[in-house]
């Protein structure tokens, strides 16, 4: 579990990071929402994202493993109330689950700096992913919903997420 939180604080700090990227095209508004446990979570703006803004962001093959990551504006002392990701098996058209089975199949939430995933095994996304971006720029569109777990103190919570949706930039 320490090497998870460590791999998914890792990728959190990318993606939270400004992109000088030029090459990329593509603008507009970007979005995403979601609700947890019934209480709605959403965020729209632009990129290049600054660096108190939310984000909805694509990292996509063969620079990474890919990922939707998804997050509100800091609020204070560099945390953000939402922080979501997800990462899959490749860059295909269609739906799947992401239940932390294999390598680059997992889903991650912080929400309001409690951590929540499909880590071991004990819960699923469904994510169906209805536009993929090119290999250079682009929006990524696409849903999920499900469960994850997490907790603290020795006790595990679970969550549901519904009527996720998103548009996301691919940025690398």
């Amino acid at each position: 579990m320490k090497n998870f939180i460590y791999i998914l604080a890792v990728i959190m700090f990318s993606c939270s990071n400004e992109s000088n990227d030029t090459n990329n095209s593509s603008s507009g508004t970007l979005r995403w929402s979601c609700k947890v446990n019934g209480v709605q979570y959403q965020w729209s703006g632009s990129y290049p994202y600054s660096a108190t803004s939310g984000q909805s962001s694509y990292l996509g093959e063969p620079a990474s493993i890919p990922t939707v990551s998804l997050a509100s504006p800091i609020i204070s002392s560099g945390n953000r109330q939402v922080m979501l990701n997800l990462s899959f098996q490749n860059e295909n058209l269609g739906t799947r689950i992401i239940n932390g089975s294999e390598a680059g199949n997992t889903a991650s939430l912080v929400l309001n700096q409690q951590v929540y995933s499909t880590y071991p095994s004990m819960a699923q996304i469904n994510l169906n992913i209805s536009q993929m971006a090119s290999a250079v720029n682009g929006i990524t569109k696409g849903t999920f919903s499900g469960t994850m777990v997490g907790g603290g103190t020795g006790t595990i919570q679970t969550i549901n997420i519904t009527e996720g949706s998103f548009e996301a930039i691919r940025i690398q």
